[in-house]
């Protein structure tokens, strides 16, 4: 499994040339960060760093004007870390697990195999999107352009992102749950008037 994934990141570096042009700048901003080809890598550790604990206030960064490329798209988590600081990061980083567990839970009760599948797609898809983009951001793996769900400016992001969570509220509609008491699933118009 291992051996086989290594030999396959080897052949793609080797045989696509920009693969190699993605991953040269990442290893040497680690070998001397002041003269890195990778001036988003290092510009968002920046923006992460001057955040502190509680940020310098929502809408006070100045990593975002001319500094950081893609500040609104690609680095939007190092924008929330300089503006929100380490407290509003572990708030977004939170917000997705909540997000990633409530994906998880409509999965395992859904009432069929289809909207099993369906709901654990569409949470692997925002849990994997938003860890991808965090971890790029804080210089764990390399920039890959991925948007974070629900945050970075995209229109088709944004869309998706919603048409998705409109999916998994669909599923979960239709879940064989037991409904907690005085929980009535019944559309509006058949409910009746309140007792």
């Amino acid at each position: 499994g291992i051996l086989g994934g290594g030999v396959a990141f080897a052949f793609v570096v080797t045989q696509f040339p920009h693969a190699m042009e993605r991953l040269t700048p990442y290893i040497q901003e680690f070998r001397d960060p002041l003269h890195s080809a990778n001036w988003q890598l290092s510009q968002g550790l920046v923006a992460l760093g001057s955040g502190g604990l509680l940020g310098l206030g929502a809408g006070s960064g100045r990593m975002k004007y001319q500094w950081l490329p893609a500040a609104h798209t690609d680095s939007i988590f190092a924008i929330a870390g300089e503006e929100l600081g380490l407290v509003g990061c572990l708030l977004i980083i939170g917000l997705f697990v909540v997000v990633a567990y409530r994906g998880m839970r409509i999965a395992t009760q859904a009432p069929d195999s289809f909207g099993r599948l369906l709901a654990l797609g569409i949470t692997c898809w925002f849990t994997f999107q938003a860890l991808m983009n965090m971890a790029a951001v804080t210089g764990t793996i390399p920039f890959t352009g991925i948007a974070l769900p629900f945050i970075s400016l995209g229109g088709s992001s944004l869309v998706s992102c919603m048409m998705g969570v409109g999916i998994l509220l669909s599923v979960s509609r239709a879940s064989v749950d037991e409904a907690p008491a005085g929980w009535n699933r019944a559309p509006i118009a058949e409910q009746g008037e309140p007792a």
